[in-house]
């Protein structure tokens, strides 16, 4: 039988579009444009460089939305209560303090959620705002030199290369999210079901309920664990992701000779 339990549901979303602002889709579209200007028979610099300015280009609405509504539990507290007799002083105290231990780790896993459905929406794509408007202005008024544009093709691959491990690394990553929830919304089911059926037995049963609800919350903060360490990497993997990005812009207006490799390596 299952037992019903109360789960909030909660989704932040981002505007598409910075009024005002010079996003990167903006920044690449001038590149190219200044870029024509110094060589006629260049690159389409639009088409190469655009797709490198958002991570993760094919990601949908529901998709973000499935795997990063994070679950807040609000009634197990009061199924632990209602445990009453059931378990010794001390063995109840153990159990709501296993709980209370859960309950205050999810408001971080919810934040940690927004954050990366914000990135994922907004500030790891062409429409986020580069970092420096100043600089993009005084960059505007220069010239493209010749030696510059065969920089940036010779480095070219390297950016896609760079785009693609982190690509990479961030669909494997995700991909754990929902299984992982899945099997933590289970655990809490299971945990309140035993608690629910716990309110009738006697005290002679006492320490077999106890191991048996402590086992269940030793699961469920084993799969807490498990999903928080995901969702760090990937936060890791989207900060890694920025930082290339500002390298990015600031080599293409050539302020800076070089990028940088990338300081990830896959986490299998």
């Amino acid at each position: 039988m299952k037992y019903f339990f109360v789960v909030i549901f909660q989704t932040f979303f981002v505007f598409d579009e910075i009024c005002g602002e010079v996003t990167h889709g903006t920044f690449v579209s001038k590149f190219h444009s200044k870029a024509w200007i110094t060589d006629k028979k260049t690159k389409d610099w639009t088409k190469e460089l655009k797709p490198l300015f958002t991570l993760w280009q094919d990601i949908k609405e529901p998709q973000i939305e499935e795997a990063l509504n994070s679950l807040i539990i609000i009634n197990v507290e009061f199924h632990v209560n209602q445990l009453g007799q059931s378990l010794s002083v001390d063995d109840r105290t153990t159990i709501f303090s296993d709980t209370q231990d859960i309950l205050s780790k999810q408001p971080e896993v919810h934040n940690l959620c927004n954050s990366i459905g914000s990135q994922l929406r907004m500030g790891s794509t062409v429409k986020q705002s580069i970092e420096s408007e100043s600089k993009y202005m005084n960059w505007c008024d220069k010239k493209i030199e010749n030696s510059h544009l065969t920089k940036v093709t010779k480095n070219l691959n390297d950016m896609k290369k760079i785009h693609k491990h982190l690509l990479s690394l961030i669909k494997i990553e995700f991909s754990k999210i929902k299984p992982t929830k899945a099997a933590f919304k289970k655990e809490i089911e299971e945990f309140l079901g035993t608690c629910i059926k716990t309110e009738t037995f006697r005290n002679t049963q006492s320490h077999v309920i106890y191991m048996s609800l402590e086992g269940k919350l030793n699961h469920i903060k084993k799969i807490q664990t498990e999903l928080w360490q995901t969702l760090k990497i990937i936060e890791s993997i989207l900060n890694e992701y920025q930082k290339q990005r500002k390298i990015w812009v600031n080599f293409l207006m050539a302020l800076r000779d070089t990028i940088e490799p990338c300081t990830l390596h896959s986490y299998l």
